[in-house]
């Protein structure tokens, strides 16, 4: 369902897989490639393999101890997360997205991985007839999920930004004759964050003036739990990974009790359908000749930009050779690391996962992931971000899945992921064939026209699709934070976080990991911060907070 899953797959007689090559049992465990579906897997008494979506399934299980793993626990301070195949526990690992795993006489084995990748089908269309294909995908991709929310019985609602992807499921569920209740969240009275508001409502009305049965419902923070994130977490056992999760639960919660079943989301375009970087010139060259790279080079040149470094950016610094050399420059450590927690233990970690200390805070995705689809024209680093909370050991930012819950059924007995409230979560942008379609799509569809831009806007695919039911929204050069007034909810639960930190230095773990010093300095920042500066901080405000209420309740 919507590529969400995680299998198990027991055969008595696979071939080759007894003693001495005879047929034997054989099981295989299959974690979808996004990783929406987290997989743990340990080891029980007498050498059992244990395998659940549930992490408190396993720590249940005899055998299976609640030691934390001072790795993952580094790792997670610095990255969010514990390393892909890792947990925060030492006794319990984590099959990565797209993994497979196979037991038999001969052990546990790891498989070939399963990767999205683009449609064979669609690669060779004209510019024309590939738009063509990815409308198609797209409007079936809406219509599959609405005709699920009418045999479940769910009223459809929407996760509304007033922006591209979200505004784009707004035009195909209007397109399809559905009613929408957007909810949007929006900062309230007296509201730190104020960029771009009064576009991003302008945006909405458009959106609104245009949509017929286009209803929205602003939601501001009023009588939202900010620490409500940390304890959706820790009921999975988890260190929460995103502060911003509370915001997330808070909407979805707010249309739950406003009736709605199922929430459609834009999460996923940034995916596949929302390039933020432009065609490379070696893709224009091989998408349409040396003529549209030579008009590339030129309007880069009307920039103000140097030829030496157009042709540095889009010829050697995509190169795997520039990729080690940057890999190899170490930068400096994250300052909140405690002393002794940046060992050789780590630094191996950080190898195995293709992490750089000088890219702790823009990293969005295992590397190896990155490095398989390097190649796709879609596939950006800012585009792996979205994905990234998905990943059942936690992530970085943004509206992911992990937090709604680890498959929680519904009536007709679909693992579909909830949220509290009995809430389904459908991302149509993370439909299997839409993104196999948007991975497909020519180069040069991922620039929209614009009069008064050299090339055009990024995010083209998206925009090409959102034109024809909101050209104003579809020619924005962006929008504003989406989040329920974070800065003055984070000072609000700055004194709380204090308090409660003080008994965390009585915890070995917390103490051998977090640098105390370096974090009360970041708090006595946060104190004073506003606006977008308290945001940026919210990160090293608050994970060693969340790591050490996850310690605490271990």
């Amino acid at each position: 369902f919507e590529g969400r899953y995680a299998i198990a797959l027991l055969r008595p007689d696979h071939p080759g897989a007894g003693p001495s090559g005879a047929p034997g049992p054989r099981l295989d465990l299959a974690r979808d490639p996004f990783g929406r579906a987290p997989l743990w897997t340990a080891q029980a008494e007498g050498g059992a393999l244990l395998f659940s979506t549930h992490l408190p399934a396993l720590l249940a299980a005899p055998g299976v101890s609640r030691r934390p793993d001072p790795v993952s626990l580094a790792h997670f301070l610095a990255f969010r997360d514990s390393g892909p195949g890792h947990s925060p526990y030492a006794d319990i690992a984590e099959i990565p997205p797209g993994g497979r795993l196979a037991v038999d006489a001969r052990g546990a084995r790891a498989l070939t991985r399963l990767r999205p990748a683009p449609d064979p089908a669609l690669a060779e269309l004209a510019p024309r007839d590939a738009l063509i294909a990815l409308e198609e995908r797209a409007h079936r991709a809406v219509q599959d999920r609405l005709a699920l929310c009418a045999r479940l019985g769910l009223q459809p609602g929407l996760e509304f930004s007033g922006g591209l992807d979200s505004g784009l499921i707004a035009g195909l569920m209007a397109e399809a004759g559905a009613p929408i209740h957007a909810f949007a969240a929006v900062p309230g009275p007296g509201a730190a964050i104020t960029e771009d508001l009064a576009a991003e409502a302008a945006a909405r009305d458009a959106l609104c003036a245009r949509l017929p049965g286009l209803r929205v419902t602003e939601v501001t923070a009023e009588g939202a739990d900010f620490f409500a994130g940390a304890a959706h977490y820790e009921a999975r056992g988890l260190p929460c990974p995103d502060p911003t999760a509370f915001a997330a639960l808070h909407l979805a919660r707010r249309m739950a009790d406003a009736g709605i079943g199922a929430a459609f989301t834009g999460m996923g375009g940034d995916f596949h359908l929302s390039s933020h970087a432009r065609p490379s010139l070696p893709e224009l060259w091989r998408a349409a000749g040396p003529g549209a790279a030579l008009a590339e080079i030129r309007a880069r040149l009307a920039l103000g930009g140097r030829l030496r470094n157009v042709l540095i950016g889009d010829l050697v610094k995509p190169s795997a050779l520039f990729g080690l050399w940057m890999r190899a420059r170490p930068g400096a450590a994250d300052p909140l690391l405690a002393e002794g927690a940046n060992g050789p233990a780590l630094a191996a970690r950080m190898r195995a996962s293709g992490r750089a200390w000088r890219h702790r805070r823009g990293w969005s995705m295992a590397a190896e992931e990155a490095a398989a689809l390097a190649a796709l024209p879609a596939w950006t680093l800012q585009d792996l971000a979205p994905l990234v909370p998905a990943m059942g050991s936690g992530g970085a930012g943004g509206m992911g899945a992990a937090w709604m819950g680890a498959g929680a059924g519904t009536e007709a007995g679909i693992g579909a992921a909830a949220v509290p409230g009995g809430l389904l979560r459908l991302s149509p942008l993370l439909d299997g064939g839409l993104v196999a379609a948007g991975l497909s799509m020519p180069p040069e569809l991922r620039l929209f026209p614009a009069h008064d831009i050299p090339g055009g806007l990024t995010r083209g695919l998206v925009r090409r699709l959102l034109a024809p039911h909101a050209p104003q929204v579809a020619a924005r050069r962006g929008k504003a934070a989406f989040q329920p007034d974070y800065p003055r909810l984070q000072a609000a639960a700055l004194p709380r976080i204090r308090a409660e930190a003080r008994a965390f230095s009585a915890i070995p773990e917390w103490r051998a990991v977090v640098n105390e010093a370096a974090w009360a300095a970041v708090l006595d920042r946060a104190e004073r911060a506003r606006g977008m500066e308290a945001m940026a901080l919210s990160n090293a405000a608050l994970t060693p907070y969340f790591l050490g209420r996850w310690l605490a309740r271990l």
